[in-house]
This record gives C-alpha cells, sequence and structure tokens, in this order.
C-alpha cells in the first residue's frame, strides 16, 4: 500500500526551488521526502515556515525516509515553505534547497483544539461576560472549574504520595530490571524464555546486530517494546547504573541509532532517555508533594531536553557506530574510552551514573514527600469544599437569571435589566472615541447568547480633522510624530510607517489557481528576493500581501484609524474578510491595471497598456486569465471596499484629504483638440511645436488621430515616445530649433496623418511605469512615489506598491451603481450596493449583455444588490467638489457623495463627484484620468455614463474572489 502521508520534492531538473504536491489543511503526521539531489547526506536540516520571508522558522532533522513537517503549519491554511539547509563542516551552513508546499483550504474539524490567539479571545469574552451578568452561566462554569481542579490536586496529592512509596520501595526491584533490560539476567543467572528479559535485552541486540542487517531488523522491534517497558523502571538509580554498566561498550545504542535511521527516532530517543530520566522523576514527585506540581511539568521539558540529546546522538550514528559507542558510554558514566569527561563535556552530570548518586538519597526525600502529600491532601479538600459552595451560589444566581436574550437582533449590544435579565439595548455599540479605556465590546449572536471582543495592544494610528474644512489633518494614538516621503527616480522614498507590519505591506508575484472551489494565490516569489521577477517566468499576477487590517472611523470628530489587531470599537477591513467573516492572514491585490499578455490572457503584470471598455467587456476581458475557461466564478473586477482601504491607508500615513500635495499622479497630461501634429517626416517620427511638444514628455502613451477624444477599437492603436528632441519645422534636428521632433515606438502611423489636421492626445501609461518599463523612464526608489517628479502631474505614481492609486486611467467598480429618480422635479441618487459580488463573483450575478446591469437586475433580490438607505439629495445632484460622504450603518466602507456643494480642491475631501447625466442607471468609475488635474484623487467618483460606456479612460483592475 503507497504511503499516504508522503509527499515528493522533484529537483531532477536541476533548480533550486520547486512546487510539492498540495496538502490539505489540518493534516498532520505528514512526512518531505526529496528527489533527484545528488549526494543528499543521511542525516540533514530543513527549517519550515508559513511565511516566506520574516517571522521565524522551525528546524527539522530529516534521514533517507524524509523529513516530518510540523504539523502547526498545517493550522493557518496558508502555504508551507521548506527550506533545505545542508552543512560541509562542523562551522557551516547554507540554505541549498526551496520547497513550497500548497495547502487546500478547508472545514475546521469539529474536534480542533483552539488556538493561542483563540483561547485568548475566548478567555476575554468570558471575563466579559461574568462582569455582564454576574454570577450567572459563568459562575456556573466557574464553580465547576473549580471543583475540577480540587479534585485535580486531590489527585496529584495522592499521585505524589504514591510515587514517594514507590521510590523508597522499588531501589531493589528496579536495579533487577535494568539488569534484565542490560543483559538478561537476574542476580547474575540468565533469565529464562518466559521471562520478559530473554531476549529483550542490551546484550542480545548487540550479538543480533554483529550478524547481519535483517537480524537488526528484528532486533530493532524487541528493542522498541524494552524501550516502552524500560520506561516504568527509568527513573531509578540502581536502574540507571546497572543499564549504564550493561550499556557501555556494547551495541545498544548502536542498534538505537540503527533504528533512528530506519525512520524510528522518536522511539530511540524515548529509549535512551529512559537510562537518564527516571532518577529525574522521582525528584520531581517529591518536589510536586511539596505543592509544586509546576515542577513535574519542568522534568517532564527537561526529559524531553534529554531526549532530544538521545535523538541527535541517535541520528549521528548514521555516521558510525564507533561515535554512536562513545555517546552511549558518555550517557552512561560520563567516560569516553574509559576517562572521565570535563565541565564542559555534554556527559558531565548528564549521565546514568550520576543520576544513580543523585537518587541514593531519595529515601529521604520520599519521607518529605509523604508529609507534603498528606499536607496537599488536606487542602485539596478545602479546594473541594468551597467548590461546592460556589456551586451552590452559582445555582442560586442562575436561577433568577437568563442565559440568552430573547428576541435579540444580531450584533446589537446586550444590557442587564432591572432584575439582572439579559436584554438587547436595541443598537449597534457606539464607543466614546474621547475614551483612551474603552470597555470590551459585549453583543448578542443568532442564538441569542452573548459574545465579547478584547483589545489586542496593537498600535493604533490615526488622524483627526477629517471631513473638515482644512485638508490637513492631526496625528493621533501611535501615529504621533510619525512622517512619510515619496520617493523619485532619485530618491529613495521614507517613511516611519514602514516599521509596522500593518502598513508595510510586501509586493510579491505567483499565480492563482481553482482549488477545492475556491481561487487561491500561491506567491512564488517576494520583492527583494534573488530570484524575484516580473517578467511572466515566476507566474502572471504581481500582487501585495495585505495583512490583517482594522480601522475606525468616528464621523463626528472627524477620526480615522489603522490597526493591525482589534480594539474595543474597532471592525475587521472587509478587505480582509472572507466570504464567512473570517480574517484572513494574507490578502493578494494586483499591482496593475488590467492588461492582456501576447495570448490574449489577462494579467496583472508590467510592460502592457491597461485595457479599456464597458463594464461588461471589462469582466469579460478578467475571464481571460489563466487558460481562459478555469476562473469563470472567480476572476472579477477590483471591488469597492479596496478604494476604501487604499484611501485609509494614504490618509492617515500622510495626514491629508488632498493626497496630490503629496504626490500629484498622471492627472494633468496633454489632452486637447488644438494639439495637432505639424509634419510626419519619416517613419514613427512627428514634429510638434514647441508649445505643444514640451507638455509631453518620454516614456508617455500617446494616440494619433483624427481627435483627441476618440476611443479605438483596442490598445493597439496606441504608440509610446521614446525621444524627445529639438528640431526646425521640417524635422532637422537643431538644438536651437523651436520644434520638438517626438519618435515614437509600435506601430507607424505617417500614412494616416495630416499636417496641421491630425491630432495627437495623451493615453494611460503602461503598467509598470513607476518600475522602469516605460521607455527612457527609471523606476521609483522605493514602495511609493513617482519618476522623475510627484509634481509634475505627468508620471504616474505608486503607493506601498500599487500603481495608480489616482489619476492615469479610470478603475470602473465591480459592486457600486448609481440611478436617478424619474421625477424630473425632484432628482435625486439612489444607490445600489452588492458587497457579496467580491466573494461569490459570476456565480452571484453576471451582466448578460453589455447595457447590464439595468434597473431591474438592481432590484432583483436573487442579484445580491441591495439600495443603501443613504441617498443624494435633490439639493445635491450637481457636479462638484465632494464636501460630504453618507454611508448605511452596517456598511461603512461603500461611502458615497452626499454634498457636492460649496467644496473645493482644496477643502474638505478635495476631490471631485460627477453626478448629473440622462442615464437612469450609471456605473462607478474612481480615481480619475490623465486629465482634468485637481478633480481627481482617492475619493474621486464619476457615477455619470450608463455601463455600457466603454469610453477609453475606463480600466479596471484584476482580483480574485478570496
Amino acid at each position: 500500500m503507497t504511503n499516504i502521508n508522503i509527499i515528493v520534492a522533484n529537483f531532477s531538473g536541476g533548480g533550486r526551488k520547486t512546487q510539492a504536491p498540495a496538502l490539505w489543511q489540518y493534516d498532520y503526521g505528514q512526512i518531505l521526502q526529496f528527489s533527484g539531489i545528488e549526494d543528499l547526506p543521511s542525516a540533514y536540516e530543513v527549517h519550515f515556515s508559513n511565511e516566506k520571508d520574516g517571522g521565524y522558522t522551525k528546524t527539522q532533522i530529516g534521514d533517507e525516509n524524509g523529513v516530518t513537517i510540523p504539523d502547526e503549519y498545517f493550522l493557518t491554511g496558508q502555504p508551507i515553505y521548506a527550506w533545505l539547509f545542508l552543512h560541509s563542516g562542523e562551522t557551516d551552513g547554507e540554505t541549498v534547497y526551496q520547497v513550497t508546499i500548497p495547502i487546500n483550504k478547508r472545514s475546521r474539524p469539529a474536534d480542533y483544539a483552539p488556538t493561542a490567539v483563540e483561547q485568548s479571545a475566548i478567555t476575554q469574552a468570558i471575563a466579559a461576560l461574568n462582569t455582564a451578568v454576574e454570577a450567572a452561566e459563568d459562575a456556573q462554569e466557574g464553580a465547576e472549574t473549580a471543583q475540577t481542579a480540587a479534585e485535580t490536586a486531590q489527585g496529584k496529592a495522592e499521585d505524589a504520595q504514591a510515587a514517594a512509596e514507590a521510590a523508597e520501595a522499588g531501589v531493589e526491584a528496579d536495579a533487577l530490571k535494568a539488569e534484565g533490560f542490560a543483559v538478561g539476567q537476574q542476580g547474575g543467572v540468565d533469565v529464562g524464555s518466559g521471562s520478559p528479559y530473554y531476549h529483550n535485552n542490551a546484550k542480545y541486540f548487540k550479538e543480533q546486530a554483529a550478524g547481519s542487517a535483517t537480524a537488526a531488523g528484528n532486533a530493532q522491534t524487541a528493542a522498541e517494546t524494552a524501550q516502552g517497558k524500560a520506561e516504568t523502571s527509568q527513573g531509578k538509580a540502581e536502574d540507571a547504573q546497572t543499564a549504564a554498566e550493561t550499556a557501555q561498550g556494547k551495541a545498544e545504542d548502536a542498534q538505537t541509532a540503527a533504528e533512528t535511521a530506519q525512520g524510528k527516532a522518536e522511539d530511540a530517543q524515548t529509549a535512551a532517555e529512559t537510562a537518564q530520566g527516571k532518577a529525574e522523576d522521582a525528584q520531581t514527585a517529591a518536589e510536586t508533594a511539596q505543592g509544586k506540581a509546576e515542577d513535574a511539568q519542568t522534568a517532564a521539558e527537561t526529559a524531553q531536553g534529554k531526549a532530544e540529546d538521545a535523538q541527535t546522538a541517535a541520528e549521528a550514528a548514521e555516521a558510525g557506530v564507533e561515535a554512536d559507542a562513545l555517546k552511549a558510554e558518555g550517557f552512561a558514566v560520563g567516560q569516553q574510552d574509559g576517562v572521565d569527561v570535563g565541565s564542559g563535556s555534554p556527559y558531565y552530570h548528564n549521565n546514568a551514573k550520576y543520576f544513580k548518586e543523585q537518587a541514593a538519597g531519595s529515601a529521604t526525600a520520599a519521607g518529605n514527600a509523604q508529609t507534603a502529600a498528606e499536607t496537599a491532601q488536606g487542602k485539596a479538600e478545602d479546594a473541594q469544599a468551597a467548590a461546592e459552595d460556589a456551586a451552590a451560589a452559582a445555582q442560586s444566581a442562575m436561577s433568577t437569571k437568563a442565559d440568552k436574550v430573547a428576541n435579540a437582533t444580531v450584533g446589537h449590544v446586550a444590557a442587564l435589566d432591572a432584575n439582572g435579565n439579559l436584554t438587547d439595548n436595541g443598537n449597534k455599540y457606539k464607543p466614546d472615541p474621547k475614551d483612551e479605556t474603552m470597555a470590551l465590546r459585549v453583543g448578542v449572536d443568532s442564538d441569542g447568547r452573548l459574545w465579547a471582543s478584547g483589545d489586542s495592544g496593537a498600535e493604533r494610528f490615526g488622524v483627526s480633522g477629517v471631513g473638515g474644512s482644512s485638508t490637513t489633518l492631526t496625528r493621533i494614538w501611535d501615529a504621533v510624530g510619525l512622517t512619510a516621503t515619496p520617493g523619485t527616480d532619485l530618491v529613495q522614498c521614507q517613511s516611519d510607517f514602514d516599521a509596522f507590519a500593518v502598513f508595510n505591506r510586501k509586493k510579491c508575484v505567483g499565480s492563482w489557481t481553482v482549488e477545492n472551489g475556491k481561487a487561491v494565490f500561491t506567491p512564488q516569489a517576494y520583492e527583494g528576493d534573488a530570484d524575484y521577477a516580473e517578467d511572466g517566468t515566476m507566474g502572471d499576477y504581481v500582487a501585495v500581501d495585505v495583512p490583517p487590517t482594522y480601522w475606525y472611523h468616528d464621523e463626528s470628530r472627524g477620526i480615522i484609524g489603522i490597526s493591525g489587531g482589534p480594539h474595543p470599537g474597532w471592525e475587521a477591513h472587509p478587505i480582509c474578510l472572507d466570504a464567512d467573516d473570517k480574517i484572513r492572514q494574507h490578502t493578494y491585490l494586483p499591482v496593475y491595471a488590467l492588461a492582456k499578455d501576447g495570448n490574449g490572457h489577462a494579467v496583472s503584470l508590467p510592460g502592457y497598456d491597461p485595457i479599456f471598455g464597458n463594464y461588461k467587456g471589462l469582466w469579460d476581458a478578467a475571464l481571460t486569465y489563466g487558460d481562459g475557461s478555469s476562473f469563470s466564478n472567480y476572476a472579477i473586477i477590483e471591488p469597492s471596499v479596496v478604494d476604501h482601504y487604499e484611501w485609509l491607508m494614504m490618509t492617515v500615513e500622510f495626514a491629508t484629504t488632498n493626497m496630490q500635495t503629496v504626490m500629484q499622479g498622471a492627472v494633468s497630461m496633454p489632452y486637447n483638440t488644438g494639439h495637432t501634429i505639424t509634419a510626419a517626416p519619416a517613419a514613427n517620427k512627428i514634429v510638434l511645436t514647441a508649445a505643444i511638444g514640451d507638455l509631453f514628455v518620454v516614456g508617455q502613451t500617446i494616440y494619433i488621430g483624427a481627435d483627441h477624444g476618440t476611443t479605438p477599437s483596442g490598445v493597439s492603436e496606441y504608440n509610446h515616445i521614446t525621444i524627445i528632441e529639438n528640431c526646425n519645422a521640417d524635422g532637422t534636428l537643431n538644438a536651437s530649433g523651436t520644434y520638438r521632433l517626438i519618435t515614437y515606438d509600435g506601430t507607424d502611423r505617417t500614412a494616416s496623418i495630416t499636417a496641421n489636421t491630425t491630432k495627437i492626445a495623451s493615453r494611460p501609461w503602461i503598467t509598470g511605469a513607476t518600475g522602469g518599463y516605460a521607455s527612457g523612464v527609471s523606476a521609483v526608489l522605493g514602495h511609493t512615489g513617482s519618476p522623475v517628479s510627484n509634481s509634475d502631474a505627468k508620471h504616474p505614481a505608486r503607493y506601498r506598491w500599487r500603481e495608480n492609486p489616482y489619476g492615469n486611467q479610470n478603475m470602473t467598480a465591480l459592486d457600486l451603481f448609481n440611478a436617478r429618480t424619474a421625477d424630473n422635479e425632484s432628482f435625486h441618487l439612489d444607490w445600489y450596493v452588492n458587497d457579496q459580488l467580491r466573494h461569490r463573483g459570476a456565480a452571484l450575478y453576471y451582466p448578460s449583455t453589455t447595457s447590464k446591469p439595468d434597473l431591474t437586475d438592481l432590484q432583483t433580490s436573487a442579484n445580491g444588490f441591495r439600495k443603501l438607505n443613504t441617498t443624494t439629495p435633490v439639493s445635491s445632484y450637481v457636479d462638484g467638489y465632494i464636501r460630504e460622504e453618507g454611508f448605511d450603518e452596517d456598511l461603512p466602507c461603500f461611502r458615497v457623495p452626499i454634498l457636492t456643494k460649496n467644496g473645493s480642491a482644496t477643502t474638505f475631501f478635495a476631490d471631485y463627484a460627477y453626478l448629473v447625466h440622462s442615464a437612469a442607471v450609471r456605473a462607478v468609475r474612481r480615481r480619475g484620468y490623465v486629465n482634468y488635474g485637481a478633480f481627481f484623487g482617492p475619493r474621486f467618483v464619476s457615477a455619470y455614463f450608463a455601463p455600457s460606456n466603454g469610453n477609453w479612460s475606463y480600466g479596471a483592475a484584476l482580483y480574485m474572489t478570496q
């Protein structure tokens, strides 16, 4: 039968990185083997982690049978990374091979034990409930716990007393046992075939090992049996001494090492430990009897440490029987070749002989232990009586208080009525932002029972003044004193916020797969790795890895905050929540706008013109990801919560709502009907007047056509400027010339150009323009900034790796639309949201034609849309700068403009909203495009054209349901 717990990492292709077959979340006992590696040592070191970089690894020792993958790395559902760490000598070590093990996520087993973090949250919840309902249900549980503790204490006292008595009475018997397991004799006489020591002793195993490898295998099985039995007598001094004297010079440890080499390292570990640990058990029992149960655990940990030493010795046996014999001698009598070891040796005071001598005085300790045990038993009886009293009190309290909230609304806060019964206070938790000691939040779940949330202690970064007339904000909490400055291609960006994980998101490259009905992203490399590349060889999707993020917004005080952990009154940001509202440890957002590669497949890669189109057309393009068919329910365009998350991050980091004061982005590029071409003197060359030519920059994308605003059939009609030179009117180069010769790449447009009639206009920069992929433009130094200039409004920007947080090209929202009422006397806008599209994609709703969704689609509940209670009233049905935003309480990340009067580019939210148009239903596009300057920023909204409009300025980002 094939071993189902073994996976193989194959390096036969000669590379140093590979991907092993996928395993399942919550697996355990899995073995990783390696193939295709020449001269793999018989013992080697493997480092495991769920993080590709950062954090810590766990080291496992492997042998010819493979290496055990630590069970704890299966719990998160994240990929497991393994690094094969090899040594050529005793003083060096090198990471040589890397293995990525994908993990298929699955539902958590019913008997799964909570993690430490989960247990901490549970403990905090219980504490909050104890306060809220005094001595109700949790008092009952506390009484039962106290009673259990009392019984446990009594049991420990009895165990300690028994152990003390055994320590006092068992010296002679243990000596006989040790002699039996060592040489198969009792009192110097060979035991008979009916004895448990017959053919089950070190002497016999030595003789068998000397015979043949087959006999050694049989001896292994018998030795394993002997090891388990030997554990019971291991702590006694005479047993240890006898075993030590017998083990010296014999092949027992060599045999144990052979067993280890055949995959039984843990059994060998236990056997080797037996000769050392039992003396400590006797000592631990005496300490336990003195009321120190913790020392018993310490003894167990010490025994584990000795076991690891023994395992190390066993693993080393593959390098030679002679070395193992020396180790056996050391652990047995503290000698090497008959000479006592020095104090620096691992065998000094760590051998069976020493333990026997220490145990010689255990009779007195045993007597003391018995006395202490009797005292402990008396205390246990007192504790049990107290527990019974507490149980009675709890039962009395329970008789007058309810354990559930009748007719409660999920998510509302619980309260106590005059009789101490739980009630629904009728609203959600609304903390006072002025109170820095906000209490735990206590609410009601779907079963009417209480829940509570605690404070993680994570740093809180915030600003105040959001929505006020001044766009300059005040840093609060842990943001006080921090600064951030974007970079250019010559200046490194600097940010104090890099020191905190919630901001320090990392760029990575990899690919998406569909596994068990879900889209799963596997990073192949992270920015900074030696093999990191964005040329498609490492995957077709460049992303930022977003860590768990929590946020806070107090409208009345204009406070927003962001944190890497929960706090009372804060919420996990929806960008990090899965369909079950459980927070993900990793969320992957695209770095680049939606584009198509040479095979017509959607990618998030640099060096491509971002595609454009109507709502359905952009979604259709997203569906071409991968093989063009596997992601029909998973590939979508970016949801609105991404815009909200990016706005939060930028606003807190830069402490302003006027983001163009930090980076203008590509928002004021040449785009005018008067920009005509003077001449086309040669292939891929045009002449412009200096007044026009000086508006353009090297590297940018251009469109040459009859009208500057034409939407072409596709991005194949675009070109890119490679050189701008001074020239005369005919194109002759002249350093003092008053014209500009523009050289462009791609298709030659000379045949379609009419002098002084044909137009030239800007179009969105190619993807990766901030990373050095545009001709003649160098990469930004760092995660944030613009090449060449942050203030010329002609170059694209990036924020923490994500390109064009605003400007360059409008991004079409997946899930937000508005509809104008039919009453011409009182126009107002209703807003429709579909928050589940980001989890379910086309499985929930997909537009059947380019004119969809229409009002019927938005009002059909089966499609998942809902109308917000928030509307844009007739008084604000005007285009203008956003002064106020509205939202529904349960969907606070969907924020829409409700007041667009008396704002400006330098007040309130500083960004514009286009709202007035005849279309009944409009798609929402955000962030802005290459022209209109100060209008654009992270809060810009164009709810103007119908979903069917596919203007060249409307693009999207490739997102996967997560």
